[in-house]
């Protein structure tokens, strides 16, 4: 994979690739959440740090000597708690990967005596509880990517004989599985970015032949197969940023002759293809942080002379177009983490006088701007959006409470610190 294109998407892409050697199922492989952090979204899907389930909003945070754990809240100060301390003792659960199935919310979480493991919650304490030990001993298999398909849930795991495949399960433990060996034997084949469109899921992986490239499942062992090898041979396209348009999902990859560029697919290798080559020649333009609003989508790209900055598509190559240069020039203003929130998208982004700072966008360039200065003089950081009720939670540090849990309504005056978790340092979003 090429590391050309806007610093964030050089350093992201490299990290990209670094975290596939994490997913052999080493200990590093949770720090892959921090490395890629920002990216880690599906439009299709609740946020992996964070879920909105049985009206409470559940994700990782560090409070008091509990360490990292699971809490939740009710949209109050006071309502706002450790909801439960999963891993006892001095190592941290670091809940991650949410996802609602069932009527239950599932998540990864670490435990000292079975490592990274699959849990799962029915909202109460008591209900709270490892689903299942997948990997014997205290290392975990490290599952992620949980995406839902009819009746089952489909996943990524590690396991000691098979490396880190496709995993299944129908809610029980018996039911839960490995579903296919990609790669055959010991080796990984790494999938990952499991989003589902239409009766299938799109992902990436690595067979030991093809690199790491897009592949597809309609949740038959026959129909789990490559759907098309972006860059031929042994090399990788490492799509990614899979996200939902209407009857096709819109990506990043790179095909080896223009770099990291904008595709799209419909399912189908005839229907999988490059929308657009943003920035010509070899070195791309790094698409990523995809969300829809509206008839359009709207993403970061690089290209030489507007650096990284804010584009927008309705799914053709004729309306893929810079929208807005954020930061005038050739600076980047790096947006990112682009969050639906009713009629508006919000995001971080650097206009090279604030500092990276929340925006917002209304889907017009005179209603694109920054929202607030959360820390005048720096960079407040905000990130890991996530929709809970008529509001928009996320972690930010304001130069005084380190990185802490914020709220907003859409407004300058209601955009504001939520709750002061952790007083001695960091707090939210702690996962990885």
């Amino acid at each position: 994979m090429r590391t050309a294109g806007s610093g964030a998407g050089r350093a992201r892409a490299a990290a990209s690739a670094r975290c596939r050697a994490c997913a052999a199922g080493a200990l590093a492989a949770v720090l892959c959440v921090a490395t890629l952090g920002l990216g880690l979204t599906r439009a299709d899907a609740a946020s992996p740090f964070a879920a909105a389930y049985k009206s409470k909003l559940y994700f990782g945070a560090f409070g008091g000597f509990a360490g990292c754990e699971l809490w939740a809240t009710d949209g109050t100060k006071k309502g706002t708690k450790l909801f439960k301390n999963v891993a006892t003792g001095p190592v941290d659960s670091r809940p991650f990967w949410f996802e609602r199935f069932q009527g239950r919310l599932f998540f990864t979480a670490n435990h000292p005596d079975y490592g990274r493991e699959l849990w799962v919650t029915n909202g109460k304490k008591k209900g709270t509880k490892l689903f299942a030990d997948l990997r014997d001993g205290a290392i975990g298999s490290f599952p992620g990517d949980m995406t839902r398909l009819g009746k089952r849930m489909f996943f990524s795991a590690y396991h000691v004989s098979k490396g880190r495949e496709l995993w299944v399960t129908d809610g029980t433990k018996k039911g839960t599985k490995l579903f296919a060996d990609i790669n055959p034997g010991f080796a990984d084949s790494g999938p990952g970015g499991l989003t589902k469109l239409g009766k299938r899921i799109v992902f990436q992986a690595n067979d030991g032949e093809h690199g790491y490239e897009l592949w597809v499942t309609n949740g038959t062992r026959k129909g789990t197969k490559l759907l098309k090898d972006i860059d031929s041979g042994s090399e990788s396209s490492d799509p990614q940023f899979f996200t939902k348009f209407g009857k096709r999902l819109l990506f990043q990859a790179d095909d080896d002759e223009k770099g990291n560029e904008f595709w799209v697919t419909d399912g189908t290798k005839k229907g999988t293809k490059r929308l657009k080559d943003i920035n010509p020649g070899s070195d791309g333009s790094f698409p990523e942080y995809f969300a829809v609003l509206g008839k359009r989508v709207f993403f970061a790209a690089y290209e030489p002379d507007s650096g990284n900055e804010l584009w927008v598509t309705d799914g053709t190559k004729k309306g893929t177009k810079l929208f807005k240069d954020i930061s005038p020039g050739v600076p980047d203003s790096d947006p990112y983490g682009m969050t639906r929130l009713g009629k508006r998208l919000y995001f971080s982004a650097d206009d090279g006088e604030h500092g990276y700072e929340l925006w917002v966008t209304d889907g017009t360039r005179k209603g694109t701007k920054l929202l607030r200065d959360i820390r005048e003089g720096g960079s407040s950081n905000a990130r890991v959006f996530t929709r809970f009720g008529k509001r928009l939670y996320f972690a930010a540090d304001d130069g005084v409470h380190d990185f802490e849990l914020w709220v907003t309504d859409g407004t300058k005056k209601g955009t504001k610190l939520f709750a002061d978790i952790n007083p001695a340092g960091p707090a939210v979003f702690c996962s990885g």
